[in-house]
C-alpha cells in the first residue's frame, strides 16, 4: 500500500487468485490456500463444468476455501476465485 499515490486508500487489496480443477461426483469441494483467513472476501466463479450447474456458496475455515454446488457440476469442473483482505 505504501507505494500507492496519496489519496488512493483502498478498501482490499487481493491477496490470492487462481483456478482449481474437481473431478465432480459431490456438490461440495474444499481446497486448501495457506494463510486464507475467515475474514477474507471470497469472488468464485465456474469457468467449466460437465453439468449445468449453479455455485451456491463459497466460504473459508480452517486455511481452506469451501465451494457448494446447486448439484453435482461432474468431470472436468474448473472454479476460478479471486480472495480479497481489508486493507491496513
Amino acid at each position: 500500500l505504501a507505494s500507492l499515490a496519496p489519496g488512493i486508500t483502498p478498501a482490499a487489496i487481493i491477496v490470492f487468485f487462481g483456478t482449481s480443477s474437481f473431478s465432480g461426483g459431490s456438490t461440495s469441494v474444499t481446497f486448501p490456500i495457506t494463510g486464507i483467513l475467515a475474514t477474507d472476501t471470497i469472488v468464485a466463479n465456474i469457468k467449466a463444468s460437465t453439468n449445468s450447474v449453479s455455485l451456491n456458496k463459497v466460504f473459508t475455515g480452517n486455511g481452506n476455501v469451501n465451494f457448494v454446488f446447486g448439484a453435482d457440476p461432474g468431470a472436468a469442473t474448473t472454479i476460478s476465485y479471486q480472495i480479497s483482505r481489508a486493507a491496513t
